[in-house]
Order: C-alpha cells, then sequence, then structure tokens
C-alpha cells in the first residue's frame, strides 16, 4: 500500500529528478523509513479505532489470556469456558505484552495498539530485506 512511496523516490533520487546538489550525497534513508512507519501506523490506528471491540473471536480470545496475565500473573493454560476443559498450547509472549500495555489502557485498546504496532514494524523488516537484495555486489 504505501510502500510504492518509496519506491518511486528512490527512482527519483537515481534519475536526479530532485536536488541536484543531493546526487552525490549519501541518501540517508531513515527519515523516510520512520515517516514512512509513523504514516502506517497512524492509518492502521485510525481504521482500527473506528469499531469499539474486534472483529473476530481470536481477538477475544487473545483479550481473555491477557486479562488472566493481568490479574494472575499468568496464563490460562486450560480452557475454564469450554465444556471439560480444554488444553491451551500456545506462545505467550504476545499475550505479555498486551498485559503489560493493559496496565496503563483500556484492554481492548491496548490489544489494538499493540497488535497494530507489531504489523507496522513490518515497514523497517521490508526495508531491510529490499536494501539487502538490491545491494551492489561489485
Amino acid at each position: 500500500m504505501s510502500y510504492g512511496w518509496f519506491f518511486v523516490l528512490e527512482i527519483l533520487i537515481k534519475r536526479r529528478v530532485l536536488k541536484a546538489g543531493m546526487a552525490h550525497m549519501k541518501f540517508n534513508y531513515s527519515y523516510i523509513l520512520l515517516g514512512l512507519f509513523i504514516v502506517v501506523f497512524g492509518l492502521r490506528m485510525i481504521l482500527s479505532l473506528q469499531t469499539e471491540s474486534f472483529s473476530d473471536s481470536e481477538s477475544y480470545y487473545t483479550l481473555r489470556q491477557a486479562q488472566a496475565i493481568h490479574e494472575t500473573g499468568l496464563p490460562w493454560y486450560e480452557d475454564p469456558l469450554s465444556y471439560g476443559g480444554r488444553f491451551l498450547p500456545s506462545l505467550f509472549l504476545f499475550y505479555y505484552i498486551v498485559a503489560l500495555f493493559s496496565f496503563f489502557l483500556e484492554p481492548v485498546i491496548a490489544g489494538k495498539i499493540v497488535m497494530n504496532l507489531i504489523a507496522s514494524l513490518i515497514t523497517f523488516f521490508v526495508f531491510l530485506i529490499t536494501n539487502k537484495i538490491t545491494q551492489n555486489r561489485k
């Protein structure tokens, strides 16, 4: 979605369409990358905060796990709401992060912020991967 602007800017810089004085300087992508991250994170937050609740049942499972960690310090390993109990194997680091944010914010908002923050961090990984692939290897 917003990655196309990064490539357009890179082409414009290489073709010297932008300032001629910038062509001989080594270009620092950190400001563009930070701006792109802020735009992506902002758009994701605007779209996700337009609803009061989550959009699927998986999110409520995340919310329940984060609330259990917030209250007891441990996640649920067995689901007390299912018939006869059900074992819940999972990686609990994400739930601990959401529980940490829920100390300061409402749990639904904390879940939305953490999910959108992690999804927006993909911009940095995409930049690192494309930078590694497109390096001049002479």
